[in-house]
């Protein structure tokens, strides 16, 4: 079973048979709607001459009842039909007699009698789950669905175990929509199947990749998907989808092409093999294969979306944005178009056109929370803060209970330097979405912005309490202490983090600061030559060790390593200063006047600038 249910009565043994216990066990009358082999083959291994799955005892109507299934197992179902009428003649207080023509009557697509079959079971034996289950899913068939889920919910009352209730349950909840829910039931039905099931294994992994479960979905379909055929070939694309979001491209591949190959004329099959032909790095043949998909299936939306991916991914954007105007233009899902028009704008440094359409968009009713926070992106980049303003309270207005829509506001509103409303926004999220490890670490740099340095070390604890393995956590900590003047605390957790990440060029190079600002300018070189080693090209990191190296009297050492860091940090004036320092102390007064200067014309209000004032006030013409 795939999970989808016909809605015409005259497909109602397809799905009656899914959950009754008696299939023949030859080639199925096409009347029978069988799905597949292994389906059958499943059914037919549920039943035997004991008749397990109905769950009685064998009574005086069994010989009866397995002359019943004899006739089901040899394709008569007329015969079956006319024996087990005379059976219940027989025996009329037998529920056994009773549920077996209520699943000969389903077989022949008599919903009504074989209904009411059923109910005259489950009356005579109320405490048995077979006969209900099968009630409800004739029911779930016939479009009943509350009633069905009523029968099926008794059932597992009675049964806890009853699989064929669990797996009904699954596909209702799963139509519905609710994933863990759906997941628990088709978990708990496939309890007792026999190793070679698939069945509603596939949506079961279907639900798992939805939920980013890809891992579970290997180790449920792989080995199986190999031997799939008719509808449950779809184990190859659920298996390949899990695969595609490993990064597994093409173990992906084999298993499209697997389906493909069985099936060239299913369109679905065609799309899944264009999309991994892509990710493979086949922009060529993934065209190939999209274009092929299109052609079988001209009005599949997803495939003319996935040709357009593809378009891009050869470079052939012009042919891109043409595809998405057409499909804007003929109302085909039109927001997600334009959405990923806006997207192509940005990418070609179109800001402001990327906003423009971002916007109009985004003032549509409905227009989901990512339409606003592209606009806010968009408007953001263009510089146009004022739209972006709007934008960030859109979001916070139109999706009060969204947590990442107060964190997106927070995090604009942070940058455009408001950081009473970029903390309000912080913690609404917060407040919808308790210990979010991006919140927190944003809460905690607005507070450090706002000087509320105890506020903000308290918060980077709690992150690093919520994840203590984080390095990036971590070193936030440490940066939110030092600043703090809390310079034991501090070297304590740079310490812990070289522990775990040995070359994290910032943590070695904000402790060897910290060790040459408590004079510890011995233990302080080592560790800013490392850091130098692991960011070559940071000019603070080479600051760092020149001003070290420039107070261990290594001056013609510090002149050089300050001379490179002013020129990868240019506007950095506690550099140029330091430069000037290292430059005086080993005589070349003429270059320290210039460093000097600079330092004051970058930062004249720095604390260091009286220093430098007073230097050169003082320094040789």
């Amino acid at each position: 079973m795939t999970g989808t249910r016909p809605h015409s009565a005259t497909l109602l043994a397809r799905n009656f048979l899914a959950a009754s216990t008696v299939l023949w066990a030859g080639v199925a009358p096409a009347a029978l709607m069988v799905e597949d082999e292994r389906r059958a083959a499943e059914l037919t291994e549920s039943l035997s001459s004991t008749l397990p799955e109905l769950g009685f005892e064998r009574g005086q109507a069994a010989p009866s009842l397995d002359a019943v299934v004899k006739r089901l197992r040899a394709g008569d179902l007329e015969g079956a039909e006319q024996l087990a009428r005379e059976t219940v003649k027989i025996h009329p207080r037998d529920a056994a007699a009773h549920e077996l023509l209520g699943v000969t009557l389903g077989l022949r697509a008599q919903p009504k009698e074989a209904l009411a079959a059923l109910q005259t079971a489950i009356k005579l034996a109320p405490t048995r789950s077979s006969a209900i289950t099968k009630a409800g899913s004739l029911l779930l068939a016939m479009d009943r669905n509350d009633e069905a889920i009523e029968h099926f919910e008794r059932a597992l009352r009675i049964d806890p175990a009853d699989r064929f209730a669990h797996q009904r349950m699954g596909l209702i909840r799963e139509a519905r929509n609710e994933i863990p829910a759906a997941i628990s039931h088709f978990e708990k039905g496939l309890t007792g199947t026999p190793p070679g099931y698939i069945g509603v294994k596939i949506n079961l992994g279907r639900l798992y990749n939805l939920s980013g479960r890809f891992e579970d979905t290997v180790a449920l379909l792989d080995g199986l998907a190999e031997q799939a055929r008719g509808a449950e070939l779809n184990a190859n694309v659920v298996l390949g989808t899990a695969y595609l979001r490993l990064g597994k491209t093409q173990e992906a591949l084999a298993r499209f092409n697997k389906a493909a190959t069985a099936e060239p004329g299913n369109a679905g099959y065609q799309l899944a093999r264009g999309i991994a032909l892509r990710d493979t790095g086949d922009g060529a043949g993934s065209l190939a294969a999209l274009e092929r998909a299109l052609k079988l299936a001209p009005d599949n939306i997803e495939a003319q979306f996935q040709r357009i991916e593809t378009l891009i991914a050869l470079d052939r954007r012009p042919q891109a944005i043409d595809a998405l105007h057409a499909l804007a233009a003929a109302n085909h899902q039109p927001l997600r178009a334009k959405s990923r028009l806006a997207e192509l704008l940005l990418d070609a440094q179109d800001a402001a056109a990327a906003a423009a359409m971002l916007r109009e968009l985004a003032a549509e009713t409905g227009a989901p929370r990512p339409i606003v926070t592209r606009w806010l992106a968009a408007a953001q980049a263009s510089g146009d803060l004022a739209a972006a303003t709007t934008a960030a309270e859109l979001l916070q207005q139109r999706y009060p209970t969204d947590p990442v829509a107060h964190f997106e506001a927070g995090r604009y509103f942070a940058f455009a330097t408001q950081y009473e409303r970029a903390e309000a926004a912080s913690r609404a999220a917060l407040k919808l979405k308790p210990d979010d490890a991006e919140t927190l670490y944003l809460l905690a740099a607005i507070e450090s912005r706002q000087g509320k340095l105890k506020a903000s070390i308290d918060t980077a604890r709690r992150l690093v309490k919520l994840s203590p393995d984080s390095i990036r956590n971590r070193f936030l900590l440490a940066s939110l202490l030092q600043a703090n003047d809390q310079a034991k605390a501090a070297e304590a957790e740079y310490r812990n983090i070289l522990e775990r990440a040995p070359e994290h060029g910032l943590a070695l190079n904000n402790l060897a600061h910290m060790l040459a600002e408590r004079g510890r300018t011995d233990e302080a070189l080592p560790l800013a030559e490392q850091a130098r080693k692991a960011l070559p090209d940071n000019g603070m990191v080479l600051d760092t060790l020149g001003w070290i190296q420039h107070k261990l009297g290594r001056h013609g050492d510090a002149v050089a390593t300050l001379t490179t860091a002013s020129t990868l940090a240019p506007t950095q004036g506690a550099v140029f200063y330091h430069l000037g320092l290292a430059q005086q102390a080993a005589g070349r007064h003429p270059d320290a006047r210039l460093a000097l200067q600079k330092a004051l014309e970058l930062a004249p209000q720095e604390d260091w600038a009286s220093d430098a004032r007073t230097r050169l006030d003082k320094a040789p013409q």
